[in-house]
């Protein structure tokens, strides 16, 4: 069996700043194309706002997956592949992490990572505020996130 390599994080170009209860945003679309690696690890920090949230409330990360059509591209949900507001929570792309919320506090910052697995050559990540009350920080530069790629070497 090979050896995994990672290659260097990336940050992710998706504003976050602002993002509130019941609503989220799809980053721009990550092309791997050139790469074929064989797994993504995705690191996040996201900064609470106010209003606070109630302890158990969750973020959650889906991948969407596009067919790089260069005239009318197709995405998993219909997402597109630029940084945007998503108003609905999506349905047919992939649950690939969480972010329970521990406590109340505002203005405290949460961390998470996650691996995709066979990403394939063209994604976008959905970032989908599930709590009830809590907006995150309006601030685009609280929040981060990042990726490697990895591959195998035989």
């Amino acid at each position: 069996m090979g050896r995994e390599v990672l290659q260097p994080s990336v940050a992710v170009a998706i504003s976050l700043g602002g993002i509130l209860a019941g609503n989220g945003r799809i980053s721009d679309q990550l092309d791997f194309s050139d790469e074929k690696c064989t797994r993504i690890r995705v690191y996040v920090g996201i900064k609470i706002g106010t209003p606070g949230p109630s302890v158990g409330e969750i973020i959650k990360f889906y991948v969407v997956r596009g067919d790089g059509d260069p005239v009318s591209p197709h995405t998993d949900d219909g997402l597109g592949t630029v940084d945007a507001a998503v108003g609905t929570e999506p349905s047919n792309s992939d649950l690939v992490g969480t972010l329970v919320i521990p406590s109340t506090a505002t203005n405290a910052t949460y961390y998470t990572s996650f691996t995709v697995d066979l990403p394939g050559d063209l994604v976008s990540l959905v970032l989908w505020n599930g709590s009830a009350t809590a907006a995150l920080s309006a601030t685009n530069s609280d929040h981060y996130v990042r990726y490697r790629t990895s591959s195998l070497e035989a």
